[in-house]
């Protein structure tokens, strides 16, 4: 099928200019004279032209899951596709522990309300609006979650305090919640790019934003490991030498996630490339608590994991610069 044609351009009324559509595409839209069109110029120079109206309506969407082996990870792959209505049945019913963690996880998605419950079936409604959604102020929360908790995540475990740890570890669900929120809002949007039209945010950009929410839900993910050293590891406190350095890591991640963040929302390659230049400084940290920890006679597994899950936070941040630094290359003159 040719998708390009040529036109030539005419004057219409002395003034303006105007070009003739092809039939097909008005066909295909199920346009009439007098119908909106929509005319967006881009970056590039080009005129992306659209109907105003959109072609095909939203329908509500059902999947039904019979003898699901896996509850959990069946209501969240459906969650993510964009059901708006999943039933789960078992002729054999569902264990009281699995009933139970499956209805934690659906109070930990937006919209999800379970309309229907009995020991062999679960029924979900999710009545959330995806036109209702700006991804960016999403985004903007999970990262502010997230930087709380690398920031007390790290006090947690240089003051070896147990609410702190908790806490962190706590807010840990709310960040898969919004991560949760944002995925199903950009595959329907990918689906339908007249939703994409009216978030005002492009394809490309929109699959940025998924990548980024995936690499701040991995961020949570570690702060909240690192949290759970200290409850788990009553009877150990590393000394203070080892202590001191964590802290300073701690401080140049928090730093580190606001400008990667930062980066990535300006599409500043500039910043991006300061984060990814600090990469050196903390690496060189992890060592120093490595030496110091082997030299001190310290719980080497625990600071070994301490030291795995605060690198891990780095390239995370590392990882979400690189997605802004990119965009520019290409741009250099």
């Amino acid at each position: 099928m040719n998708n390009t044609y040529r036109r030539k351009l005419q004057i219409a009324g002395g003034r303006s200019f105007a070009v003739t559509l092809p039939k097909g595409w008005i066909a295909d839209n199920k346009l009439s004279p007098g119908d909106h069109l929509l005319l967006q110029i881009k970056e590039d120079g080009s005129l992306v032209i659209a109907p105003e109206k959109t072609a095909v309506q939203p329908t509500s969407s059902s999947l039904l899951i019979k003898e699901s082996r896996r509850l959990v990870r069946d209501l969240i792959w459906g969650y993510l596709l964009g059901y708006d209505h999943i039933i789960v049945t078992s002729d054999k019913g569902f264990p009281a522990k699995l009933l139970s963690e499956a209805k934690k996880t659906i109070r930990g998605l937006a919209g999800a309300e379970i309309i229907e419950e009995a020991p062999n079936k679960i029924e979900v409604q999710i009545l959330l609006d995806p036109e209702a959604v700006e991804p960016t102020k999403v985004l903007h929360r999970q990262n502010a979650l997230v930087t709380s908790m690398i920031n007390d995540a790290v006090q947690a475990f240089v003051n070896w305090d147990l609410d702190r740890a908790e806490s962190t570890e706590n807010r840990d669900e709310e960040v898969d919640r919004h991560y949760f929120t944002l995925v199903r809002v950009v595959r329907a949007a990918i689906r339908d790019l007249s939703l994409a039209r009216k978030l005002n945010i492009t394809p490309l950009r929109l699959m940025d934003i998924r990548l980024v929410a995936k690499l701040l839900e991995e961020i949570g993910d570690k702060a909240a490991s690192l949290a759970s050293i200290v409850k788990t590891s009553h009877d150990y406190r590393p000394s203070s030498q080892i202590l001191i350095k964590i802290k300073d890591i701690g401080e140049h991640l928090s730093k580190n996630q606001s400008e990667a963040f930062d980066a990535f929302l300006k599409c500043d390659p500039e910043l991006a490339i300061n984060v990814i230049n600090k990469k050196g400084e903390i690496d060189k940290l992890i060592g120093t608590i490595l030496s110091l920890a082997n030299n001190l006679g310290e719980n080497l597994p625990i600071i070994l994991r301490a030291c795995f899950y605060l690198e891990d936070i780095s390239n995370d941040q590392i990882d979400i610069a690189d997605i802004a630094a990119p965009l520019f290359k290409g741009n250099a003159k």
